[in-house]
């Protein structure tokens, strides 16, 4: 398991980047394709995101690193292994800064039409004072909190519910892509999304809680650009 310290990052509603707290564990890498053009090796976090948004390109063979020795290591830990390297959740000296993706609360219309929505919001303040979101939650017919259905379409996300806990707000997750996420909220099957997505598919309503950069190195010769949901396009030259 690799281990990683990262500094806790909360914000109410500003789009200001904060560290994500994460653990990354162990992850089995791809069968790679035979037919790949180009190789990769990512991190287990980068891997989950990737899993999420429909997976990496078929024409890329994906490793999956979690050695720490390989991340720390100098540019040329590359040779033998792949054509570029990305990470999520770990810092890599030399590298260079791809997309960045957000760590979002996304309330659907069940809860967005009532005052739930407004605690739901400020429950991730850090000025809120947490005893008046509870006493408003009683005032609203939950003096005992409320679960809310959660449609997940994000890797580590389970730091999201801490700040849900302290006022008696529980989360029941239901595992979801980002593709099926919308109609999970729409016809009330999840009252909330617990979402890892770039700042371009951003929702004008959405709850940023935390950011993070994709960190990538590349070999010489290999361009790099990103899909508007944050997967790498690797040009071998």
């Amino acid at each position: 398991m690799l281990k990683l310290l990262l500094l806790v990052g909360l914000a109410a509603c500003a789009p200001t980047p904060t560290p994500l707290p994460v653990i990354i564990q162990s992850t089995t890498a791809p069968t790679p394709s035979d037919t790949a053009d180009a190789r990769i090796a990512v991190d287990p976090l980068y891997a989950e995101y990737a899993a999420y948004h429909g997976g990496f390109s078929d024409d890329v063979e994906v490793t999956v690193v979690s050695d720490a020795g390989f991340w720390s290591g100098p540019p040329d830990t590359l040779n033998n292994i792949a054509d570029a390297a990305f990470a999520l959740g770990v810092d890599v000296p030399d590298r260079q800064l791809g997309t960045e993706i957000n760590w979002v609360l996304r309330i659907g219309s069940e809860a967005g039409s009532s005052d739930l929505s407004s605690v739901l919001r400020e429950a991730f303040s850090p000025s809120t004072d947490q005893a008046v979101l509870r006493a408003r939650l009683a005032n609203l017919g939950y003096p005992d909190g409320l679960t809310l259905t959660a449609a997940e379409a994000a890797p580590e996300s389970a730091f999201m519910d801490a700040p849900l806990n302290v006022i008696n707000l529980r989360t029941r997750r239901i595992p979801s892509s980002y593709d099926s996420l919308g109609a999970l909220l729409e016809n009330g099957q999840a009252q909330i999304a617990l979402i890892a997505l770039p700042s371009t598919l951003l929702h004008e309503t959405d709850l940023i809680v935390a950011s993070r950069t994709i960190q990538y190195r590349a070999a010489p010769g290999v361009m790099i650009n990103f899909t508007e949901r944050g997967l790498p396009i690797v040009t071998v030259s």
